[in-house]
C-alpha cells in the first residue's frame, strides 16, 4: 500500500498497517521451524484466536486448509466444493477464517478449506499455510538455522524469475538438457517427483530400488525410485540426483512436468519474493 492522506480514519490506518507488513523492514518477522521426519517445515502460530497451533507451511498448497477439529472450535461450516491433490479429485469445505498470525505477522479474513491433515504421522497439524497467505508477503527459508522470514528477505547470488500471478511457484529446471516446469513445493520436502506421462519422451533414467507410498490431502500415491544423471537450475547444477517418478497419469496440473521439494536439491536457504517475482537459493 502507499502512503494516505493523514485524513483517513484511524480504522482504515490500521488496516493498511495491517495488510502492508510484509514489505517494510521494521516489520519483517523471523520464526524459528522445526522439521517433522526432515521432511515438513512447522511452525508454531495462532487461527482466529486460538494459539498454540501447529502450522506447516506448504507453498505446494493453492490455498490454506485447517483441519476438521480446529473447524469445529471456531464454529466454521462453509461450503463444500471440489479440490485435486497429486491428480485425485477431493471435497472439501471452504470457510473464511477471521485472523492467522505468525510470529508478528497478522493476516485477517484468510479464506481456507477444511480437509482431514492426518496424513502428516507422528504430529498434529492444525493447519497447512498455502499459498493465498503465502503471497501477501515475501517468504525466506534457513535450512542452517531453522528460520522462516515473511517480509523483507535478502536474495542469495543465484536466482530466477518467476511469474508471481500464477496459483503456485514454478521453477524451471533442466534434466539432461531438456528444460521441465516443476512446481516448487515446500509441502514435498526432499522429494524431486515426476510425472511420468509428462516426461517419458524427453528425458531417460535410471531405476532405482526405492519403492514409496506417499500420502496426502487426496489420500494415497505410489512412487518409483528414479536416479538422474544430471540436473540443472540457473548457474547451479547436480550430478546422479535421486528422484521419484509417478506412474499413474496426472491431472489438474496444466503443462507441470513434476513437483520440486524445497529441500530435494539440499538448498541452505531459499527466499521467495512475491512482489518481484523472484526465487533465489544458496547451496
Amino acid at each position: 500500500m502507499r502512503n494516505q492522506k493523514p485524513t483517513l480514519s484511524i480504522t482504515l490506518i490500521s488496516w493498511i498497517l495491517a495488510v502492508t507488513f510484509s514489505y517494510a523492514d521494521e516489520t519483517t518477522t523471523r520464526i524459528p521451524f522445526r522439521l517433522h521426519r526432515d521432511h515438513f517445515i512447522v511452525v508454531v502460530g495462532s487461527i482466529g484466536g486460538l494459539e498454540d497451533m501447529n502450522l506447516v507451511i506448504d507453498t505446494g498448497a493453492t490455498r490454506t486448509v485447517i483441519s476438521k477439529k480446529v473447524a469445529k472450535k471456531l464454529g466454521l461450516k462453509g461450503e463444500t466444493r471440489q479440490v485435486i491433490a497429486m491428480g485425485r479429485k477431493t471435497k472439501v469445505r471452504e470457510i473464511v477464517l477471521p485472523s492467522v498470525v505468525l510470529g508478528t505477522a497478522q493476516f485477517e479474513e484468510v479464506t481456507a478449506q477444511v480437509g482431514r491433515l492426518s496424513f502428516v504421522h507422528g504430529l498434529r497439524v492444525d493447519a497447512l499455510i498455502g499459498l493465498n497467505l503465502l503471497k501477501k508477503t515475501n517468504l525466506g527459508i534457513d535450512y542452517t538455522t531453522n528460520t522462516l522470514t515473511l517480509g523483507t528477505v535478502s536474495h542469495s547470488r543465484s536466482s530466477m524469475a518467476f511469474y508471481s500471478g500464477l496459483p503456485f511457484v514454478m521453477v524451471r529446471l533442466e534434466v539432461d538438457g531438456q528444460p521441465l516446469s516443476l512446481m516448487f513445493d515446500s509441502g514435498a520436502g526432499n522429494d524431486l517427483i515426476l510425472f511420468r506421462d509428462r516426461v517419458k519422451d524427453r528425458l531417460s533414467w535410471t531405476r532405482t530400488d526405492e519403492n514409496r507410498t506417499i500420502q496426502h490431502l487426496g489420500g494415497k500415491t505410489e512412487l518409483k525410485g528414479v536416479e538422474l544423471s544430471d540436473v540443472r537450475m540457473g548457474e547451479s547444477s547436480w550430478s546422479k540426483v535421486e528422484a521419484l517418478m509417478l506412474e499413474e497419469k496426472t491431472a489438474g496440473y496444466g503443462t507441470l512436468d513434476g513437483i520440486l521439494g524445497t529441500g530435494a536439491l539440499e538448498f541452505a536457504s531459499i527466499q521467495v519474493d512475491f512482489q518481484n517475482g523472484l526465487l533465489s537459493w544458496s547451496e
